[in-house]
């Protein structure tokens, strides 16, 4: 692979080739040019009680929901990642933008609801130095916008099924130059989520267990060399989640882990897993002080292990998402326009081998944007 002529690529060419196995978390900030020909799917099953403020989203018997919420992008569904070279990020109109489109489909004991989401962030004013190894942190940035701390209600279950389809052309460095010669990725991605609240209820105290199971297919190809891969991402296990509930607010304490599933080749340019373990607390709380107005904030804290095929440990990391969602058209309650954002942090520097990458080769990272949201 002579054709890698960037130092980066030259010196840590064995970074560089599982570089794409992070992509689905971070390719819209990192991929100059990139374009998302996706359609992000959720299909929501639910049992047990049907109560206002769910974590997937709202949907009243009788009227129609004033504060839906949507179900947690799954973890590798991130297009708002940063990268190792400091530098802002534009697509190709020139706006610093993400775009997600979901559908989203819950299904009950009493009926079938249909809701289409389409949440469009113009992010401005980002400006980032990623870190941890091949540029991307395990937890996504920014997901956690909207009613962030609801769950289901006790006896509840909720399963959520999250499709991903997903092209990129251009891998650029911190001057917008091409990183590496005739970049290709094609990623299709399937996760499932299940989360169930035990029917256990201490004066406005719930239990919930979750698990997320993410995999994929990745076509990447670097200059003369291709590589098809196809396997499990990791388990993202939260045993339980503790969530309060006391009039218009609700808080969400929850310590997760990352479990790497799939094979993982050093020598391959792709790889479904990034084969280190990493440890997540996740705070979330959500305000509801009317039917018409949801503030949310979410704030996780990721410790990581260290890849044992590398070395490479990556920094521990602190993210806070946050949302303000408003019906601003009483005649039109399914619409609500509102704004997110993020702010990640890395607080610790990454090694190989016990010693420090450059200058740490830390992550900060800042974005805001509108988001609308409607419900059919």
């Amino acid at each position: 692979m002579d054709e890698l002529a960037h130092p980066i690529a030259q010196a840590g060419f064995n970074r560089v080739k599982p570089v794409v196995e992070k992509t689905r978390r971070r390719l819209g900030s990192r991929l100059k040019g990139c374009r998302l020909r996706a359609i992000v799917a959720h299909g929501v099953v639910s049992t047990g009680a049907q109560t206002p403020g769910l974590f997937g989203f709202q949907i009243p018997e009788t009227t129609p929901p004033s504060i839906p919420t949507t179900p947690r992008t799954a973890p590798w569904v991130d297009l708002s990642r940063g990268d190792k070279n400091k530098r802002r990020y534009r697509d190709m109109d020139g706006r610093k933008s993400t775009i997600s489109w979901s559908f989203v489909r819950r299904r009950t004991a009493r009926g079938v609801c249909g809701a289409l989401l389409l949440v469009t962030g113009l992010f401005a004013g980002v400006a980032s130095a990623t870190a941890e190894e091949n540029g991307a942190a395990q937890w996504p940035l920014g997901v956690q916008t909207i009613a962030a701390a609801l769950l289901p209600p006790p006896g509840g279950t909720e399963y959520f099924d999250y499709t991903l389809f997903y092209s990129a052309y251009e891998l650029t460095n911190s001057n917008g130059g091409k990183l590496v010669p005739n970049f290709h990725l094609d990623i299709v991605g399937k996760a499932s989520r299940l989360d169930h609240t035990w029917n256990v209820a201490l004066d406005g105290i719930n239990f919930t267990s979750g698990v997320i199971l993410p995999g994929d297919y990745q076509n990447v190809r670097i200059g003369n060399a291709s590589t098809d891969t196809v396997g499990f991402n990791f388990l993202y296990l939260t045993p339980l989640y503790v969530t309060y509930a006391s009039g218009p607010w609700h808080l969400l304490f929850g310590p997760s882990v990352f479990i790497p599933l799939g094979p993982y080749d050093v020598h391959r340019l792709a790889n479904p897993t990034n084969n280190y373990f990493s440890f997540n607390q996740e705070l979330a709380v959500t305000y509801l002080p009317s039917p018409r107005l949801d503030v949310s904030a979410e704030t996780t804290i990721t410790v990581n292990g260290t890849n044992p095929a590398t070395n490479y440990h990556s920094g521990a990391d602190i993210n806070t998402d946050f949302g303000i969602n408003y019906v601003a058209f009483p005649s039109v309650p399914k619409l609500q326009l509102g704004v997110g954002g993020f702010l990640a942090k890395q607080f610790q520097d990454d090694t190989v081998t016990g010693n420090r990458v450059g200058d740490g080769f830390r992550l900060e990272q800042f974005g805001i944007g509108p988001q609308v949201v409607y419900y059919f």
